[in-house]
């Protein structure tokens, strides 16, 4: 009987899940920006803390780093928190850059190597890479939707799989 009304409440919970993946991807945008003001509050509050236990004598080692650590992650939270355009643009050309170079790898490898399953990672390389030309090339307005798509996407997989597992 206990078992049945977890199970209740993992469906529940996954219904939940799905619903909010769908308002995010409804509204990528804002989404993305609350991703990054998050990001920024985070950034914010962990430099302020490394701040006090630098003072503090807490922090074992050396000063200068963490004043220096601490200083940068109050700026860096400050300008995601004021300014989230220049972290989503930020973050979706770091994120195409990368997915290009990783694709690149895959494809290469998939190639010349034929590892165990070399058709998917054939596969895995040509879509990163043509979703690092879809950044890179739709720029900036992928970038104020990428992060919301995928916060979406992810809310809807993962209450999915969660729906699954109860069931």
């Amino acid at each position: 009987m206990e078992d049945h009304k977890s199970n209740g409440w993992l469906v529940l919970l996954g219904i939940v899940l799905i619903v909010l993946g769908l308002i995010a991807l409804g509204s990528a945008v804002v989404t993305s920006l609350i991703v990054i003001a998050l990001l920024g509050w985070i950034l914010l509050i962990a430099g302020v803390v490394e701040l006090i236990r630098t003072f503090t004598g807490r922090e074992q080692g050396n000063f200068a780093l963490h004043l220096v650590s601490g200083i940068l992650r109050i700026i860096l939270g400050l300008l995601l928190i004021f300014s989230p355009g220049i972290g989503i643009a930020t973050i979706t050309i770091l994120l195409g850059l990368y997915f290009l170079v990783i694709g690149a790898f895959r494809l290469v490898i998939s190639f010349f190597n034929h590892p165990s399953g070399w058709g998917w990672s054939l596969f895995s390389g040509l879509l990163t890479f043509i979703l690092g030309l879809i950044l890179l090339t739709h720029f900036p307005v992928s970038g104020a939707i990428f992060i919301g798509i995928f916060v979406g996407l992810d809310l809807i997989f993962v209450g999915l799989s969660t729906i699954f597992l109860a069931a």
